[in-house]
């Protein structure tokens, strides 16, 4: 009992500790996005030389260096707005262009299992060998479509947490659904082509067959609304 007590005290540190590597992770992306684009370095150089213009004036007692100043740190200001909201709008762009790729990648992933899913119906059990080999296949799919969300995490290139987002958004936890598939993989491990039915197959695949299209449906209706918002966020801009 204790043991289990000190076992499970160490998951729960463990998963502490990469909870916070991958928020400190997705922090420095955002970051290292942000200072690569020349909008925020033209804001921090603006900001910089608007602090200095300020301090002089406010030190200063000529009254026309006090008013030519106060102009130049009015303008420097605006520069700085005009940069912030320039550089917003090209991190929260870059980011809903991140997610419509990802998603499109994954959407790609959920049409092939339900393709694959359908040929199973019409499966030619004459062959053994062949007849197994695409039935392991389907399951591999649906396994792929769980590493594609969990692999991403380590992709530098992406500006959002896959994990987090595919869960929160759309609605997949990958962990549950990681076991259903194990599970259903066990089962065609042991399964005997030579006795089993295409009614026995689709029982197997049943429960992944509705996750996966479940999980399609959202990918599918949240292209929809990042693509509106990226329509709406070039027009308003334009």
């Amino acid at each position: 009992m204790v043991a289990r007590i000190v076992i499970r005290r160490k998951k729960r540190k463990k998963m502490k500790k990469w909870k916070i590597k991958r928020f400190l992770n997705n922090v420095w992306k955002y970051l290292s996005f942000a200072f690569q684009l020349p909008h925020f370095i033209t804001m921090l150089i603006l900001l910089a030389i608007s602090i200095i213009c300020l301090l002089i004036s406010l030190n200063t007692v000529n009254e026309t260096l006090f008013a030519i100043l106060s102009n130049v740190f009015a303008g420097l200001i605006t520069g700085i707005v005009i940069c912030l909201i320039s550089g917003l709008r090209s991190v929260t762009s870059y980011r809903i262009k991140g997610k419509i790729e990802w998603l499109e990648k994954l959407h790609n992933e959920c049409l092939d299992f339900i393709k694959m899913h359908k040929r199973l119906l019409f499966l030619d059990f004459s062959n053994d060998v062949k007849a197994y080999e695409k039935i392991y296949d389907v399951i591999c799919v649906a396994t792929n479509i769980t590493s594609t969300i969990t692999q991403s995490q380590f992709n530098k290139k992406l500006c959002f947490d896959a994990i987090k987002f595919s869960k929160k958004e759309l609605n997949y936890d990958w962990e549950k659904n990681h076991k259903i598939y194990a599970e259903v993989k066990e089962k065609i491990l042991i399964l005997d082509v030579s006795t089993t039915t295409r009614e026995n197959i689709k029982k197997i695949f049943s429960e992944v067959l509705a996750i996966i299209s479940k999980l399609n449906g959202a990918i599918v209706h949240k292209l929809d609304e990042l693509k509106t918002q990226q329509n709406m966020m070039e027009r308003f801009f334009v």
